[in-house]
């Protein structure tokens, strides 16, 4: 059900003055004033609203903003509902959910938190949302001491346990990781979690078959569950069996649409088999669904470049450096198109943050032997399709 906005006109309600003007013969005319009356003063319809009322109209104001895709507008009103009532718990989340799609994720997290303080009955929507935006932020430390907050309050919740195992994955914690994960599994609480959290830790540690099969026994437990669908599929990739990752990534798909790390993988398979056209649909699907996957624009700009769209490649590029500049990939990219472009400068630059990021495959020896090129022919015009 769309909410409705309730648009306040301000301004200054006057009393109309009516003049009477009498012609008597050949006199001149005379104004003839009415008798003095005390004039109403009415204040601006604003001021006869108390700012909790403001609070609201501004609130609906922003929520109609954000069905019509005006992000900002939206954003200014759900700001100004807040200077009008800071305890508004429903536009701190607004804000927020705004804010995350605007790629702000920091700002995002703080709004959530207050949500989630002012909110506690939606406790369970808002606390996945503020951890993915600590997630995104990289305040995993922040992230932790949350999920602790939560198994202070119950030790033996088992999806809090799952999260914080996840968390101790990204901060290189693996083996309490993975025995929390076999304390899920030993406590019989949601094997599909334990088991999934139990592959990833096999995945750190870089043992792709045996996470694999744990990934299987995770998807025989919850045969629907599309994130598990799409880490197996994953798996598959790197193990070099294409064909089965297909499979698995279509049925992620088919299992949650809304998915858009299966719709990104997706895109990738098509990619390698030369289907630009339809790998840059996928994620363009994929960043429908989640406009922060930096993953998403990066391989639709490389999509775009092969199809020749240097321009939207490089818009593309600039948007994932935005969202993750952590990731070194953007910079190789960003470094080829800016070659393409013949902005040799730019593109050694970005060649060698890439080197300086991630210096060790073979992909990698060849970047270095492009950056030595490039210094040879300091100045010469025109760039190499790469």
């Amino acid at each position: 059900m769309k909410a409705i906005s309730a648009t306040l006109k301000i301004g200054l309600i006057g009393l109309g003055l009516s003049l009477l003007f009498v012609r008597c013969g050949p006199k001149p005319i005379v104004e003839q004033k009415p008798a003095p009356q005390e004039e109403t003063q009415r204040l601006p319809a604003e001021a006869q609203l108390d700012p909790k009322q403001i609070a609201r109209a501004k609130f609906r104001e922003g929520v109609e903003e954000v069905g019509r895709g005006n992000l900002a507008a939206a954003r200014s009103a759900f700001e100004d509902a807040l200077k009008s009532d800071p305890s508004l718990g429903e536009a701190h989340l607004e804000l927020a959910k705004v804010l995350m799609r605007s790629g702000e994720f920091s700002l995002a997290a703080d709004h959530f938190k207050s949500a989630a303080k002012l909110l506690p009955s939606r406790e369970q929507e808002i606390r996945p949302l503020l951890y993915e935006s600590l997630r995104k932020t990289g305040r995993l430390a922040d992230l932790l001491a949350q999920v602790n907050g939560e198994l202070a309050r119950d030790p033996k919740n088992p999806y809090a346990l799952y999260r914080k195992a996840v968390v101790l994955l990204e901060l290189g914690q693996v083996a309490e990781a993975k025995r929390i994960a076999r304390e899920l599994i030993k406590s019989k609480n949601d094997f599909a979690l334990a088991y999934a959290v139990l592959a990833r830790c096999f995945w750190k540690e870089g043992n792709l078959t045996l996470a694999k099969i744990t990934m299987e026994t995770a998807s025989k437990w919850d045969a629907k569950n599309s994130v598990i669908l799409t880490d197996l599929g994953t798996l598959e990739y790197l193990l070099g069996y294409p064909e089965e990752a297909r499979k698995l990534f279509v049925r992620a798909v088919n299992a949650d649409k809304n998915n858009a790390y299966a719709h990104n993988n997706l895109g990738v398979l098509l990619l390698n088999e030369g289907r630009e056209k339809d790998a840059a649909s996928e994620f363009s699907e994929a960043i429908r669904l989640d406009a922060t996957l930096a993953e998403a624009y990066l391989n639709r700009a490389e999509a775009r470049r092969r199809m020749g769209e240097v321009d939207a490649a490089l818009q593309d590029v600039l948007v994932a450096q935005k969202l993750n500049p952590r990731m070194p990939e953007v910079y190789l990219l960003l470094g080829i198109l800016q070659e393409t472009k013949g902005l040799n400068d730019l593109a050694k630059t970005n060649y060698q943050r890439y080197w300086s990021m991630a210096p060790s495959s073979a992909r990698d020896e060849r970047v270095l032997r492009w950056i030595q090129a490039l210094e040879k022919s300091s100045g010469a015009k025109g760039g190499k399709q790469r």
